[in-house]
């Protein structure tokens, strides 16, 4: 399982970002150890448990493959239950 820290910068590798999404409910951007940032649509526990296992689709527009695919903890997450985006 990877550990993402939480970070004021949402650009740092390994890191998780707080957001919210277009009904304002509390959400993450994740961004892999390679850099590719990412909107979680995935249920996230109060833990911090991300599910399902997170992908990183890399940069299609520019030809870019990530290899990283890994379950994630979000580090300090407070942002309670947090069910799958529609």
């Amino acid at each position: 399982m990877f550990v993402a820290q939480p970070s004021s910068d949402p650009f740092t590798p390994g890191s998780w970002h707080p957001t919210r999404d277009r009904h304002g409910h509390q959400r993450a951007r994740f961004v892999c150890p390679n850099g590719h940032g990412m909107h979680l649509p995935h249920s996230i526990t109060a833990a911090g448990h991300v599910t399902p296992s997170v992908v990183c689709p890399g940069d299609p527009a520019a030809g870019i493959h990530c290899d990283f695919h890994l379950h994630i903890r979000l580090e300090g997450w407070n942002g309670g239950n947090v069910p799958r985006a529609d």
